[in-house]
């Protein structure tokens, strides 16, 4: 990179002006690159890479658009509205920061919070995805799954985020109710997928399926087959005509285990 002609272009607006300008870098390539035959006519080349969001660049498109590229070329009436949207743009960058920054934190802080108050966690995707990867009974019902259906496990964070609506859906609030239902219905969670991941051989499997399958026991285990159907429904599982042959597996599973 060459730092000499690299500039951030955003410490050089006057603080009272509007514009939104983006980070520019200045590179070439490096020297054990040029020595290859290939790259020596690229010797004295350099490159300019601008850095920006994509709300800089939103605003970058809109004064290209309305064709003003500094302030004094604005109709004086115009100017204000300018810099109330470039201000506007910038504090919604900002807050994107902060919403990314917090839930780092958040997912930095919820294993210590899950072992010391789990039933303080409410479940989210967050919440969720480090109780899955810290469970070793979540972890073993789901590696009992992957070998069952002979398939890898892969963690998806988009998952997680349907299981929370799973969970929602069910009344399941925290991290400490559900890890309570877990231990309670123990390996006759592995009832139902013996029989219907069967036609599933080779398929991929995520890390937290078992918790997928929880919510067929637990709806199970509540004894009514309305409900059963409402959820299958609900979640559109199965098509309408194979969903009442699931129904029936899933009482046969789990409806005389108890109710929750």
């Amino acid at each position: 990179m060459d730092r000499s002609n690299s500039v951030d272009k955003r410490e050089l607006i006057d603080p009272e002006k509007f514009g939104y300008l983006s980070l520019h870098y200045v590179v070439k390539l490096p020297s054990f690159r040029l020595q290859l035959i290939e790259y020596q006519r690229f010797k004295d080349c350099k490159l300019e890479i601008q850095v920006r969001s994509i709300l800089q660049h939103t605003w970058a498109e809109i004064e290209h658009d309305l064709g003003y590229k500094n302030e004094h070329a604005v109709p004086r009436e115009i100017r204000r509205s300018f810099s109330r949207l470039a201000g506007l743009l910038e504090l919604a960058d900002e807050e994107f920061i902060k919403i990314r920054s917090n839930l780092a934190n958040y997912e930095a802080e919820v294993e210590a919070q899950i072992e010391k108050t789990p039933t303080m966690v409410l479940i989210n995707q967050a919440s969720l995805k480090s109780y899955v990867q810290k469970s070793k009974h979540i972890r073993r019902l789901d590696q009992k799954i992957s070998h069952i259906v002979n398939a890898d496990l892969e963690l998806k964070d988009r998952f997680f985020g349907y299981l929370t609506t799973v969970f929602t859906y069910l009344g399941v609030k925290t991290i400490g109710e559900l890890d309570e239902i877990v231990q309670d219905i123990g390996d006759d969670l592995l009832n139902f997928p013996r029989n219907g991941l069967k036609n599933k051989q080779g398929e991929k499997v995520n890390w937290g399926t078992s918790l997928f399958y929880l919510a067929y026991a637990i709806v199970g285990r509540r004894g009514s087959p309305k409900q059963v159907s409402d959820y299958l429904e609900y979640f559109k599982i199965e098509t309408p005509e194979s969903r009442q042959d699931l129904i029936q597996q899933i009482m046969a599973a789990y409806s005389s285990k108890g109710v929750h």
